[in-house]
């Protein structure tokens, strides 16, 4: 209903209830996510990841939300734990290649992309992040392949769609 402030204190008054709810706390973390309260967020995903140390869904997240505060080499740390529990998670290799795009590593992050393509290649959002990686290293042909893959894959992706036209422009 987009109701977040009721949904945040409903969280918090069932955590008061329950302080080790994992499924409350994780809920929490990401509504907090949801209404761009990252600080908050990683915070809150740390709670979570306290009471269940192996939650690769707020593992992930939690990197997310690092990402979304512009703290990319803790996001980068975060991606790398997440990867020894889960050796072949393609979206955390597709997040990882966020971060490290984000800190213009851009070989190790169309490293990171091919690795999540490999473990899922119908992942649309990987090909057009290795899209956007290669038209950062000038490798224009091979981004708009990228591109064509993941416009292919998903045809409404805004994003995929903007990298093609920025790969064309180049």
């Amino acid at each position: 209903l987009g109701r977040f402030d009721e949904a945040l204190d409903a969280f918090e008054r069932a955590l008061k209830g329950q302080p080790n709810y994992v499924e409350a706390a994780y809920n929490r973390a990401n509504l907090l996510t949801t209404m761009q309260r990252f600080d908050d967020a990683i915070v809150a995903y740390d709670r979570v990841l306290e009471l269940k140390g192996d939650h690769i869904d707020a593992l992930n997240n939690r990197g997310v939300a690092l990402i979304k505060a512009l703290r990319f080499e803790e996001a980068l740390v975060n991606f790398d734990r997440l990867l020894v529990m889960k050796p072949n998670n393609a979206v955390a290799f597709n997040n990882r290649g966020r971060a490290l795009f984000n800190l213009k590593r851009f070989d190790e992050a169309l490293t990171s992309y091919e690795r999540a393509i490999a473990g899922r290649g119908d992942y649309a959002e990987a090909w057009s992040n290795r899209g956007q990686a290669l038209l950062a290293l000038d490798r224009h042909a091979l981004a708009l392949h990228a591109l064509d893959r993941a416009l292919a894959l998903e045809p409404s992706s805004v994003e995929a769609l903007i990298h093609r036209a920025n790969t064309l422009k180049h």
